[in-house]
C-alpha cells in the first residue's frame, strides 16, 4: 500500500521525477544529445586562479555588470520541461558514453525505483476500477510511464525495485484508542533512505558554462490528474477515520474534547491545503468523483447505495451546501436565515439510522447541514472578518469556508469534506452530541468560580493597585462570560431579525449544543487563557515560589508530617531542579542561599570577596513559573490571539511536534494521518498539565503565609519590618530561614535539636502541618 501521506507522495514522486529528468537531460546534453528542448553544451574548465580584488570605482562598475538587466538576462539559467518520449533516448546516450560520469548515482537511482514503485500501486487500483476506466479512458497513460521509466531503469542497469505485495491503497489507520494510550506510539517514524544524501559530488572542472534546470513534462498524460485525485481521496479518507476514532475515544472518555476538537480542525485544514496545491497544478477540484467510492460500488455492492455517497465521503454534503449556493445565486437580497421549525431537533433516533433507506438518510442529513448553516450565517452577516482578526472567538475551519460559500456562490471541495466531518461526528455521538456543551459549561464554571475567588482575594487583601494588578484576570473572567452566562448566538441573531420573534421556536445554546467541534475550541480558548492568567499571577506575587521554598525546607529537615500534594505536584511539572537552582536544598545553610537566588539575588553576593552593603536583586533574574505545553501553545496564536491564521498545513504540525519530542530522538512521520494522530495524542498528554489548579495553589499559598505571618508577627517583625502587608508576605520566609540557619550553626556547635533553638521555626512547621492535616489546603 502506499506509505506516508498520498498526495505527499504524489508531490515526492513529483519531486522525484523531475531529479530524474533534470540528471538525464543535464548528462546527456554534455554528451551532445539535442532536441527541442535540450541543446549541446560542453564542458569548460575553470582556472583556480583568483581573479584580482578591485577597489573604488572598479569595484562599482563590477557590481553594475552583475545586476541583471534586459540585455544580459538571456544568460539566466531556465526551467525547460522535458517531454516523457524523450527519457529513453537520453539514456541510452549515456549509457552508450564511455565516460566514467556517466553511471547514475544512487541517490538518483532511489528515485527511479520510488517513481516506478508509487505508479505501480496507483495503476493497480485504477485498473480494477471498470467505473473509472469508462469515465476517464484506458490507463494507457499510467503503463506508458511506467514502461519508460523501467526501460531507463534497464538501459542504466538500475536494479527494478522488489516485488510489492497487492496493493490496498486505502489502508486502515490504527485504532485510535491504542495510539492514545501511548502517546509516542501516535508519534509514528518517518520513512527516509540512507541514500538519499549521498549524492556524489560533480567535478568543479568539468561543470558546463550555464546551467538549466529540467522537469518532466507529463502533460501527454490523460490520466495524471487522475493519479492526483486518487492520492487526496486516499488522504481525505485517511483522514476521516482518524477523525471517527478520535470522536469514537471522546464518546469513551478516552480523549479530551479539546484534544478531539484541535486535531478534527486541523485534519480540516490539511484537506483545505491539499485543494490548494492540486488546484496550483491541475485547475479547480470541485466535482471530481471520490475514486475510492467508485472502488467500494464495484467491489463491495451495497456498501454505499447508489445515489447517496454520504456514508463514505463528500459527494452528499456536497449536494446540500449546492442547494444554498443555489439560493444565493437566485436571489442575492441579503436576508438573516433562520432555522426551520422542522430542524431544531438534537438528532432524530427514529428509525435508526442503519435501518434507513438512502432517501431518508439523506433527508436526516440535510436537517443537520441547513440547521447549522443558518447558525453560521448569522453570525457571519453580524460580523464580517476583516484583515487583522477574526470575527468571533475560536472559530473553525467551517466558519472560513462558509464565507467563501457566500461570497464567490461556489462549494469547495474542502468545505464539503469539512461538512462531511460534522455529519460524521453528529452520527458518531448521535444524541450524545450535547456533551460537548455539557463539558465546556462545567469547565468554564469551574473557572469562572476559581477567577472570581482569587481577585476577591486580591481585593481584601492589603495590596496596592489591586483593580490594576486583577484587570487581566477580569479579561478572562468577562471573555468566558460573555459565551457561557447568555446565548451569545441567539443574542448576535436577534439583533439582527427585524421581528426576533420568528426565531422563538430554537431552543437556547442551539448552535453550541449541536457543533462539539466549536465547544472543543471555546474550551482551548478558555483554558488557554486561564492557565497563561494563573501563570502570570502566579509570578507576579511570588506566594507560591516563597511557600514551595518554605515547604521544601520544613520537609527535607523531617519538620513535617503530612504532604502537600498539590506542590509536590507542580514541583514535579515545573522542575524542582528549575524552582531550586539544583537539586533540593537540604539543610537550611543551602535553603537560604537558594530561595535568595530563586528571587534573583546575584551568585556574586554570596562569595568570599563580594563587596561590603546591601545585596541586589534582579527581577530579570528571578525564577518563575514556565509555560510548560509547547504544542498546546503552538495553536495559541490561532484560537486565541486573533492572528488571521487560518490552518496549520501537515509540515507545520510536523515542525510543532518534532520540536515537543526532540529530546527523544525521534523523527515524526509526514503521514497527515499520523500526524493528526499524533497531534491529538500530545495535547491530551498536555491537558493535565493545562487544567491543574495552579489558581488554586496561588490562593492556597497565600492563606498559608498570610497565617504564618499572622501567627508569628512578632516574632518575624522583630527581625525585618517589610513583612507589614500582604504584597511583602514572602518576606516571611526569608526571616524564617535565617532564623533557621542561625539557629542551626548554634546547634552544630552545641550538638543540640534546633526545636529549641529556633522557635519561629518550629512554631511555622507546626501550622502548616495542621493546615495540611485538616485539608485546608
Amino acid at each position: 500500500m502506499l506509505s506516508g501521506s498520498s498526495w505527499q507522495k504524489y508531490m515526492q514522486y513529483k519531486t522525484d521525477t523531475d531529479a530524474i529528468v533534470d540528471w538525464l537531460a543535464t548528462t546527456a546534453k554534455q554528451y551532445g544529445y539535442t532536441s527541442d528542448v535540450v541543446q549541446p553544451t560542453h564542458p569548460v574548465v575553470y582556472k583556480s586562479t583568483k581573479e584580482p580584488r578591485l577597489k573604488g570605482k572598479a569595484r562599482k562598475a563590477a557590481r553594475a555588470e552583475a545586476v541583471p538587466t534586459a540585455s544580459n538576462t538571456a544568460s539566466l539559467a531556465q526551467t525547460k520541461r522535458v517531454p516523457i518520449r524523450e527519457f529513453v533516448s537520453m539514456a541510452e546516450l549515456i549509457a552508450a558514453s564511455k565516460h566514467a560520469g556517466a553511471s547514475m548515482p544512487k541517490s538518483v537511482s532511489h528515485k527511479l525505483q520510488r517513481a516506478i514503485r508509487l505508479r505501480q500501486e496507483v495503476g493497480a487500483l485504477y485498473d480494477r476500477m471498470s467505473h473509472a476506466r469508462e469515465e476517464t479512458g484506458p490507463a494507457s497513460g499510467h503503463s506508458y510511464i511506467i514502461a519508460t521509466l523501467q526501460t531507463v531503469g534497464k538501459v542504466l542497469r538500475v536494479k527494478e525495485p522488489g516485488p510489492q505485495p497487492q496493493p490496498v491503497f486505502f489502508a486502515q489507520p490504527q485504532e485510535a484508542n491504542e495510539g492514545l494510550r501511548n502517546t509516542f506510539t501516535a508519534l509514528e517514524l518517518e520513512d527516509t533512505h540512507e541514500t538519499d544524501a549521498v549524492d556524489p559530488m560533480p567535478d568543479p572542472l568539468t561543470r558546463p558554462a550555464s546551467r538549466d534546470s529540467f522537469s518532466a513534462d507529463l502533460s501527454e498524460s490523460n490520466e495524471e490528474s487522475v493519479t492526483a485525485s486518487i492520492c487526496i481521496w486516499g488522504d481525505v479518507h485517511a483522514i476521516k477515520q482518524i477523525v471517527r476514532q478520535l470522536w469514537k475515544a471522546y464518546q469513551s472518555g478516552l480523549v479530551d474534547l479539546v484534544a478531539a476538537s484541535v486535531a478534527t480542525d486541523t485534519a480540516i485544514g490539511f484537506v483545505q491545503h491539499i485543494q490548494t496545491d492540486f488546484e496550483q497544478l491541475f485547475g479547480t477540484l470541485s466535482g471530481v468523483r471520490c475514486i475510492y467510492c467508485i472502488y467500494l460500488q464495484e467491489t463491495q455492492p451495497g456498501s454505499s447505495p447508489a445515489g447517496y455517497l454520504g456514508e463514505n465521503c463528500a459527494g452528499y454534503s456536497r449536494s446540500i451546501l449546492q442547494l444554498r449556493v443555489n439560493d444565493l445565486l437566485e436571489d442575492s437580497t441579503v436576508y438573516v436565515p433562520t432555522v426551520a421549525p422542522d430542524w431544531v431537533d438534537v438528532y432524530d433516533t427514529t428509525p435508526e439510522r442503519a435501518a434507513m433507506t438512502a432517501e431518508q438518510k439523506g433527508a436526516q442529513d440535510f436537517k443537520m447541514v441547513m440547521g447549522m448553516l443558518a447558525e453560521y450565517e448569522a453570525l457571519i452577516l453580524s460580523a464580517p472578518v476583516t484583515s487583522v482578526r477574526r470575527s468571533f472567538q475560536a472559530e473553525h475551519n467551517i466558519f472560513e469556508g462558509i464565507r467563501e460559500l457566500r461570497t464567490k456562490k461556489i462549494v469547495t471541495f474542502w468545505l464539503s469534506v469539512a461538512m462531511q466531518i460534522h455529519l460524521d461526528i453528529r452520527h458518531i455521538l448521535r444524541e450524545d452530541v450535547v456533551r460537548g456543551f455539557d463539558d465546556l459549561m462545567v469547565e468554564s464554571t469551574a473557572i469562572l468560580k476559581t477567577i472570581d475567588t482569587v481577585t476577591e482575594m486580591h481585593d481584601t487583601a492589603s495590596t496596592v493597585s489591586a483593580y490594576r494588578r486583577n484587570s487581566g484576570l477580569r479579561d478572562c473572567h468577562d471573555l468566558i462570560s460573555r459565551w457561557t452566562t447568555q446565548d451569545y448566538v441567539a443574542s448576535v441573531r436577534n439583533e439582527q431579525m427585524l421581528d426576533p420573534s420568528a426565531a422563538a421556536h430554537i431552543p437556547d445554546y442551539y448552535l453550541l449544543k449541536r457543533d462539539p467541534l466549536w465547544c472543543g475550541l471555546l474550551l482551548y480558548n478558555f483554558r488557554t487563557a486561564a492557565y497563561e492568567g494563573a501563570i502570570v499571577t502566579i509570578n507576579k506575587y511570588s506566594f507560591v515560589l516563597s511557600t514551595a521554598h518554605l515547604y521544601n525546607a520544613l520537609q527535607q529537615n523531617h519538620l513535617l508530617s503530612h504532604n502537600w500534594h498539590d506542590m509536590d505536584a507542580m514541583l514535579s511539572k515545573q522542575t524542582s531542579e528549575y524552582l531550586f537552582i539544583g537539586d533540593r536544598p537540604q539543610d537550611f545553610v543551602q535553603c537560604r542561599k537558594r530561595m535568595w537566588l530563586a528571587i534573583g539575588m546575584s551568585p556574586r553576593s554570596f562569595a568570599s570577596d563580594r563587596r561590603r552593603g546591601s545585596p541586589r536583586i534582579d527581577s530579570s533574574n528571578a525564577r518563575h513559573l514556565r509555560i510548560q505545553v509547547p504544542v498546546t501553545w503552538a495553536f495559541k496564536g490561532r484560537y486565541c490571539d486573533s492572528d488571521n491564521r487560518d490552518s496549520f498545513g501537515s509540515e507545520d504540525v510536523r515542525v510543532v511536534l518534532q520540536k515537543a519530542v526532540a529530546s527523544q530522538r525521534r523523527k515524526i512521520s509526514t503521514k497527515m494521518s499520523a500526524l493528526v494522530m499524533g497531534l491529538a495524542a500530545m495535547l491530551q498528554m498536555e491537558a493535565e498539565e493545562i487544567r491543574f489548579e495552579y489558581f488554586q495553589l496561588h490562593i492556597d499559598s497565600y492563606r498559608m503565609l498570610k497565617r504564618v505571618g499572622d501567627d508569628l508577627r512578632d516574632l518575624i517583625l522583630a527581625v525585618d519590618r517589610r513583612a507589614t502587608t500582604d504584597e511583602t508576605l514572602p518576606v516571611v520566609v526569608l526571616v524564617l530561614l535565617e532564623a533557621a540557619m542561625k539557629a542551626e550553626r548554634r546547634s552544630a556547635m552545641l550538638g543540640a535539636d534546633i526545636d529549641g533553638h529556633c522557635p519561629p521555626m518550629a512554631a511555622a512547621s507546626r501550622l502548616v502541618d495542621d493546615m495540611l492535616r485538616v485539608s485546608t489546603l
